[in-house]
């Protein structure tokens, strides 16, 4: 989670202070890879599942455009975003608003832009914290880096299904190591800590997943959140399957279930988010009720989507 004086900027001006700072030429075929998504939620020290959203609201007010190009070093095109003229125009409001912030650094104190540094505006921000002091060490550290740090015990069943079932046969082969490795980087989780817990593994017996379906919805949410699966994705995805015994069927549902997620408006989310910290004590008193009934009349929410929406909530008690 973005922290410090960083997280006084929403995720959207975030983005903008990025792509001003990395432009995508027009007709430029090879760009570079901090035109991803995945590129993009690391600078901007938020996850990459939250980055469609925000591009898609932009867009929608043109201040964002994308485009299919060749990312140097990948082997398939991948979709990459540039600032439009209102959007260049926004971003640089925004950044002269951040170059005239007064900080202390050290000794000094004066405005952002008197000082010199060979990083990112967004790097060097990320080391000030509340008070606009700026620190040695990161105050804001990008997301990638915290999930390296602290693999999340949600995903180490998951990995460890992987692992078991590579070492079936007592050995790891190549390909299955390509697999393993594209897994880590999917995943943003070091080699080390895929090394010790394929020891792990080999030396202990697993217990089965919780939620298979779950664990393996969310991966793939990831997957196509920069609208295609690219093909090491793709076979990280069919070892996780096999791993957790995730039939061809389920997932043909649970793909459908993503791309229906992704497509849905922003609002309507935002409101079965709302309804489900309501229902967290399976009751939605008066209070609830008045502040939904509100956020339904705001976001242009129908009784139909609502009592789907309540449906879906109540049923996960069940």
């Amino acid at each position: 989670m973005v922290s410090g004086w960083l997280a006084t900027l929403s995720t959207e001006e975030r983005v903008l202070l990025h792509l001003l700072a990395n432009p995508l030429k027009e007709g430029a075929w090879d760009v570079s890879p901090e035109l991803t998504q995945e590129f993009i939620a690391n600078a901007v020290h938020t996850r990459r599942k939250h980055i469609p959203r925000t591009l898609k609201q932009a867009m929608k007010r043109d201040l964002i455009w994308d485009d299919t190009r060749h990312i140097i070093g990948a082997k398939q095109r991948r979709k990459v975003y540039g600032l439009t003229y209102d959007g260049r125009q926004s971003a640089n409001t925004i950044k002269r608003r951040v170059l005239a912030i007064e900080i202390s650094k050290g000794d000094e104190i004066q405005d952002v832009s008197k000082f010199k540094f060979d990083i990112p505006l967004l790097e060097f921000l990320s080391h000030l914290d509340e008070t606009c002091i700026w620190q040695e060490n990161a105050v804001s550290v990008p997301i990638i880096h915290q999930d390296n740090k602290s693999l999340s015990e949600g995903k180490k069943p998951l990995i460890k299904a992987v692992l078991k079932k590579a070492w079936q046969d007592g050995k790891i082969t190549d390909d299955e190591q390509s697999l393993i490795e594209a897994m880590a980087t999917f995943l943003h989780i070091a080699k080390s800590t895929i090394s010790d817990l394929s020891t792990e593994v080999r030396l202990t017996s697993e217990k089965s997943l919780d939620d298979p379906e779950k664990i393996y919805f969310d991966l793939l949410l990831q997957a196509i959140s920069d609208g295609v699966i690219i093909d090491s994705e793709a076979a990280m995805l069919t070892t996780l399957r096999d791993a957790v015994g995730i039939s061809q069927e389920t997932h043909s549902m649970l793909l459908l279930k993503a791309k229906k997620h992704l497509d849905s408006s922003p609002y309507l989310l935002a409101y079965a988010d709302a309804v489900r910290v309501a229902l967290a004590d399976e009751i939605i008193t008066s209070d609830e009720e008045a502040i939904l009934s509100s956020m339904r009349e705001s976001f242009g929410i129908s009784k139909d989507e609502h009592e789907k929406i309540e449906k879906e909530e109540r049923s996960k008690f069940e």
